[in-house]
């Protein structure tokens, strides 16, 4: 039994969305109604958002730019092949129908794109690159909102100037606040 009087418990299962929507997955007892939440982090397709150089993840596999069909190149072997769009809604779906939708509040406490460059990968198309992050982006936190859940996006120092608060990247920053006005709470 937990007794949260003044504090809110976050519950975190290793911050997967299908292990924390799992049937082997219960919440703990809280004493005090209403002071826990649900954690997760997306970091789906994980070959886009955190695959650092080809190969790191076995023989073969090879790190994706590009995500969402407008922003693929045709013939390209760095087009994501999953986790898009319908797939995005889809994980946010199950966390706004096991907590959502039964008043447990839901965060999105990470998600972001690792930055790359043509220094790292000489063929990266940097326009589409861009435009698939921005998309991405864009898409995680409407689609977090729509669902239900509140989104923390996860900036680590390469988007914000953290000595003057200045964007180095506006075309994310624009991203994530076209991605929080576009998305609407369900309640």
């Amino acid at each position: 039994m937990i007794y949260l009087s003044d504090e809110v418990l976050s519950i975190t299962h290793y911050t997967n969305i299908d292990k924390g929507v799992s049937s082997e997955y219960s919440l703990p007892t809280d004493a005090v109604e209403g002071r826990s939440l649900v954690e997760v982090h997306f970091y789906d397709p994980s070959d886009f958002t955190l695959m650092g150089k080809d190969g790191e993840w076995g023989a073969g596999s090879k790190v994706k730019f590009y995500w969402g069909a407008a922003n693929h190149i045709a013939g390209s072997d760095r087009n994501c092949t999953w986790g898009e769009e319908s797939y995005v809604d889809s994980q946010f779906k199950k966390m706004q129908d096991a907590y959502v939708s039964k008043g447990i509040p839901v965060i999105v406490g990470e998600y972001a794109v690792e930055i790359r460059s043509t220094t790292d990968f000489p063929e990266l198309d940097s326009d589409k690159w861009k435009a698939s992050r921005a998309s991405w982006t864009k898409y995680i936190t409407e689609s977090a909102k729509n669902h239900g859940c509140v989104p923390f996006y996860w900036e680590t120092g390469g988007d914000i100037n953290r000595n003057n608060g200045a964007a180095k990247n506006s075309y994310l920053i624009n991203a994530l606040m076209e991605g929080a006005d576009a998305g609407k709470y369900p309640f």
